[in-house]
């Protein structure tokens, strides 16, 4: 998890500033967290930890709908795509919606 610390590094530092909670989403298409990745979950908040940080899943919606509709639903003033290595949020963060 070291190299997503360093990754996340700019966001934390944003989010500790501003005192802002850190809100994340997952898509899942109907399907819920696997053993996998609700262990991968413990790790990404142990990373932010100290920070406010929400957890998110989107069972219904396929991904660029579920980020427009998380968005608006939750006044989102600013949204952040990283490409992170592992499968908990690979579906959202996927070379279709980001580049490299």
């Amino acid at each position: 998890m070291v190299c997503q610390k360093e990754k996340l590094r700019v966001l934390l530092e944003i989010a500790k500033q501003h005192r802002s909670q850190i809100d994340l989403l997952y898509v899942s298409g109907g399907q819920g967290l696997n053993s996998g990745q609700l262990s991968r979950k413990v790790g990404i908040e142990d990373i932010l930890k100290g920070i406010p940080c929400q957890f998110h899943i989107d069972p219904d919606n396929i991904i660029p709908e579920a980020i427009i509709d998380f968005s608006f639903e939750n006044n989102t003033d600013l949204l952040v795509m990283l490409r992170l290595k592992h499968p908990l949020l690979e579906r959202l963060f996927s070379k279709s919606l980001i580049r490299d």
